[in-house]
């Protein structure tokens, strides 16, 4: 296989300067086109990282519609649940959203929205009994619900909707969104 001699590079706002040259693209028109390269029709991007969430919605001829974000707060986010796995003792994100998986009762409630309101609610599940996998699956229910809530508000994303960015890894977030909102999430 003979690679190409010449690559195009383009970096979104947000990234360092790494390459002083590069192209500078909006993060939501590299995300956009990082999917349609991935997946043969796009509805609506449900993307969940590091430190933010947001949902880019397209219309029927796949343009650009708008994009919802949240606060500039980790709070409902993969560092909110990677902060959350140490708290509970966890090897990290992958063994949280195992466990989550495992769980088969029903799930205590937990906020999401906020690090020191869900760690009260952490604190009141272990003292009521609730094991680990019940815990991990509550606060994965949680970041769906806050997800859902936050960029939603009641209304169905147009299908297909792909789930991008690290928490999409994580199955159980993804299989609760799907129940929230009624809607496959690929």
């Amino acid at each position: 296989m003979r690679l190409p001699t010449r690559v195009a590079i383009a970096l979104t706002s947000g990234s360092p300067d790494l390459v002083p040259s590069a192209l500078r693209v909006d993060p939501h028109t590299a995300l956009v086109a990082g999917c349609r390269g991935t997946v043969a029709e796009v509805g609506s991007i449900l993307y969940v990282g590091a430190e933010h969430f947001g949902l880019v919605r397209l219309d029927e001829q796949g343009g650009y519609r708008g994009a919802r974000t949240n606060s500039p707060c980790a709070a409902g986010t993969g560092s909110f649940l990677d902060q959350q796995a140490r708290r509970l003792g966890l090897s990290g994100i992958e063994e949280l959203a195992g466990r989550a998986l495992a769980s088969t009762l029903p799930t205590p409630r937990i906020s999401t929205r906020c690090a020191v309101f869900a760690r009260t609610d952490l604190v009141h599940a272990q003292q009521a009994g609730c094991s680990i996998e019940e815990i991990c699956d509550g606060l994965c229910r949680g970041l769906a619900r806050t997800i859902a809530d936050t960029l939603l508000g009641g209304e169905a994303p147009r299908e297909p909707v792909i789930f991008a960015g690290g928490v999409a890894l994580n199955e159980a977030v993804r299989r609760h969104l799907e129940s929230l909102v009624g809607v496959a999430i690929v």
